[in-house]
C-alpha cells in the first residue's frame, strides 16, 4: 500500500512522456494515493498543479484535498480550499461540507 503513490506518479509521467492526455481524473487519482499516505502535503501540490496546467478541478478533487487537510491537521488550508469551492462555484456537497468540519475539528 506504501507504494501506490508510487505507482500512480510513474503511470501518470509515462502518459505524459507517450503524449496521452493527463487529465483530472488521472490527477484525482493520484492526488487519493497520496491523501491515503503520510505524505498529504503532495496532495495539496497536485491541486496547484492542476491549476498551473489549467486542468479542471471538481468536487472530487477538492474532496480529496480538504480530506487531505484533515489528515495533516491543516484546518486553515480546509478554510482556504473551501472558499475557493465558493468563489469558483464549484458544486459542494455533503461530503465537502462534512470533510471540512472534519478538518477543523482535528485541526
Amino acid at each position: 500500500r506504501r507504494k501506490q503513490p508510487v505507482v500512480a506518479e510513474s503511470v501518470v509521467k509515462w502518459m505524459s512522456t507517450v503524449g496521452a492526455d493527463v487529465e483530472t481524473y488521472h490527477y484525482n487519482v493520484l492526488a487519493n494515493a497520496h491523501a491515503q499516505t503520510s505524505k498529504w502535503v503532495k496532495t495539496i501540490e497536485l491541486l496547484s498543479a492542476m491549476v498551473h496546467r489549467t486542468l479542471e478541478t471538481d468536487t472530487i478533487t477538492y474532496s480529496t484535498a480538504i480530506s487531505a487537510c484533515e489528515k495533516g491537521c491543516d484546518w486553515l488550508k480546509a478554510l482556504q480550499l473551501h472558499g475557493k469551492m465558493v468563489r469558483d462555484k464549484t458544486n459542494m456537497d455533503t461530503i465537502i461540507y462534512n470533510a471540512t468540519i472534519s478538518a477543523c475539528e482535528k485541526g
